[in-house]
């Protein structure tokens, strides 16, 4: 069965439990994936983040939706206490965390002077790897992957990844073919469509994209890609940005952008 998944991104500690409810009710997704401290508009220490975690648990088992969060970023707040807890109140609720962009921007100077194809792979796997050990060992159930590709799909499973994300940034159809290939290729039972909305309409995620953002013409993109989505294949499509505010990079004005509800 299809699942479809929404991203907080630039969402704020003290909103989130607002909008988990409010995806809810507006019925637009079974999977909510909530952004980590470094893409909210709330500073939040870590040491008094704990009952936030535990009230979106509980908030997500109590309406039957699933929930996860990435785990990339440098200032990853959970720890194996915080992740302990959260299974506890959660259960299956809890699908685990999301990393990407590795092949892309998150493998940065790593990926720099390199002589071929082979070492760009091996590199790859390598910061993969580490990345994703250091999740299990916190006790993270599952490790979800977004890439472009095609290199960072089956790399992905190499590296330890639980389940391969086509992401929507560039070529779609090309990173959809990857994704599904390689999850048919290393017998996963699943792979999923991460939809970057906040590339679309020019701005590649550095700005607010003045052509056509919150117009039918958007939404009738975002509407192609969820239909392609589907006709691939894809078990799991995740909505990036853009149903509650478009945000990722933190560089919209208020000025220049609807507020959210």
């Amino acid at each position: 069965m299809i699942k479809i998944g929404v991203f907080l991104h630039g969402i704020p500690y003290c909103d989130v439990s607002k909008f988990i409810r409010l995806a809810k009710k507006c019925k637009v997704a079974d999977i909510i994936g909530i952004c980590d401290e470094e893409h909210s508009f709330c500073d939040v220490p870590h040491e008094k983040a704990s009952p936030y975690y535990a009230e979106w648990a509980r908030l997500c088992k109590e309406l039957g939706l699933y929930f996860h969060f990435p785990g990339i970023a440098p200032s990853f707040p959970l720890t194996g206490e915080n992740i302990k807890n959260i299974k506890q109140i959660a259960g299956k609720f809890f699908l685990g965390v999301e990393i990407g962009e590795i092949s892309t921007s998150g493998a940065g100077n790593r990926l720099k002077k390199i002589r071929n194809m082979q070492e760009a792979r091996d590199r790859y796997v390598n910061l993969t790897r580490e990345i994703i050990k250091k999740l299990k060992n916190k006790g993270i159930p599952t490790v979800f992957d977004v890439e472009v590709g095609p290199l960072g799909h089956g790399e992905s499973f190499e590296s330890g990844a639980d389940v391969c994300f086509s992401e929507h940034a560039s070529n779609i159809v090309l990173s959809m073919s990857s994704a599904r290939g390689a999850t048919k290729a290393y017998k996963k039972p699943l792979w999923g469509a991460w939809l970057n909305m906040e590339c679309y309409g020019g701005s590649g995620g550095r700005g607010y994209p003045e052509d056509d953002s919150y117009t039918p013409a958007h939404q009738r993109r975002m509407m192609l890609d969820y239909n392609l989505s589907y006709i691939y294949g894809a078990e799991m499509i995740c909505l990036q940005d853009c149903i509650f505010n478009i945000s990722i990079v933190h560089n919209i004005s208020d000025s220049t952008k609807p507020k959210y509800a």
